[in-house]
């Protein structure tokens, strides 16, 4: 059986962990090596790895090309489509509806490429002072390492918004982010640090609430940059609506531009604030470092009356808002206005939630393979024509 990787969130601390693999690498569990008891003889606050990492070869290494997928840790051989891999969060541990990596698996073309999943520590730390714990996370990511499975540690993700304790405390974010980076860096090669926001809301990229640019770290100690972007439908109660090309478009072409250009200009000592878009669409492309993006999180929402299949309104079907978001995502268009994007991650899980602003319970099913037959069925066709068409350009 083909080796599954592993996406693993801690969402009761600050950090989230996407593991990759190789097909050729051991068929184990890594969900369940990270959820066990930790043995890792150490104290919080003692030094579990005595390797020493200069100065010099800390920041070489953040200079290394990651643009290939080798680099990244990726097996061209697992789901993938125009060069951009394609992974899953299973629920692993949902009440409602929970799946497993072999379920999904099973209604897939190919194995996924990256997988998923969520690590409940504790939502007790609005001080963020369970990150001085990095000792014990680097020492727990060179354990995965060293079983030849590279891992993409997703810090603080969606630090930009106030759902998660760690959330819209820039100066504290960046601080714990270059403590954790520089003691992964320091045990292992094979943990890549990605900083990764929710898609921008609110007023702009300078806000703190929804914005980007107040929770830049060290562009030295960022290797890849993700982002968490969903469709949701339209309204309060989210009505079922088909995703629009501009709608996926403007926000991940905006994001990565601005990475490009906050990242390239805090290199050169300048400011990264109060330029426009035609500024950063002067400066986005060339004489940057290039840091590998991919979507980190991302759905497209069916909404139910709780308890019912009947929709909630908006006129479209499941298969129609759900092919056209992953078509968006994937297509060739999307990776030739975005080069650096590398992966897309999708959230397969049922959740039952109440509409922002109001006290109506729906039913917002996420899944794309693992729920209705007519979309699982059409997202297999569609990788399975991309499969056919890249053997015969091949040929």
């Amino acid at each position: 059986m083909a080796k599954m990787p592993r996406f693993l969130m801690i969402i009761g601390i600050i950090i989230s962990i996407t593991i990759v693999s190789r097909t050729e690498a051991l068929s184990l569990d890594v969900s369940e090596l990270l959820h066990k008891g930790d043995d890792i003889p150490c104290a919080l606050n003692q030094d579990c790895d005595h390797t020493k990492l200069s100065e010099s070869s800390y920041d070489n290494y953040y200079k290394t090309d990651k643009s290939s997928w080798d680099s990244l840790g990726l097996d061209p051989n697992l789901l993938h489509i125009n060069q951009i891999s394609v992974g899953f969060v299973p629920a692993f541990r949902e009440k409602k509806n929970p799946n497993s990596p072999e379920q999904i698996n099973s209604k897939l073309f190919k194995p996924m490429a990256i997988m998923g999943d969520y690590i409940s520590l504790s939502s007790w730390d609005p001080e963020l002072k369970a990150i001085d714990w990095a000792y014990k996370i680097a020492a727990k990511m060179k354990e995965v390492n060293n079983l030849g499975i590279t891992v993409w540690l997703r810090f603080g993700h969606e630090m930009n918004g106030e759902w998660y304790n760690w959330g819209m405390q820039p100066e504290k974010f960046k601080n714990k982010w270059q403590l954790l980076a520089r003691e992964i860096k320091r045990v292992t090669n094979k943990t890549y640090m990605v900083w990764s926001p929710n898609a921008m809301f609110g007023n702009g990229i300078d806000e703190k609430r929804g914005g980007y640019t107040p929770y830049f770290p060290d562009p030295q100690t960022v290797d890849m940059v993700g982002l968490s972007f969903y469709h949701w439908g339209k309204g309060a109660i989210r009505t079922n609506v088909k995703p629009t090309q501009a709608e996926a478009i403007t926000k991940l072409y905006e994001f990565s531009k601005v990475i490009h250009f906050v990242f390239v200009f805090l290199l050169r000592g300048e400011p990264e604030t109060n330029v426009g878009t035609s500024s950063l669409i002067k400066i986005y492309g060339r004489g940057g470092w290039n840091k590998p993006v991919i979507v980190a999180e991302t759905a497209a929402c069916y909404t139910t009356y709780q308890g019912t299949t009947q929709s909630v309104g908006g006129g479209y079907s499941e298969l129609d808002i759900k092919m056209t978001w992953l078509h968006l995502l994937v297509d060739r268009y999307i990776k030739q206005l975005i080069p650096d994007l590398k992966a897309v991650i999708w959230f397969e899980i049922d959740k039952d939630e109440v509409a922002p602003g109001t006290n109506d319970h729906r039913n917002e099913d996420f899944r794309l393979v693992v729920g209705n037959p007519e979309v699982s069925y059409a997202v297999r066709q569609l990788f399975e024509s991309y499969h056919s068409t890249e053997l015969a350009e091949r040929s």
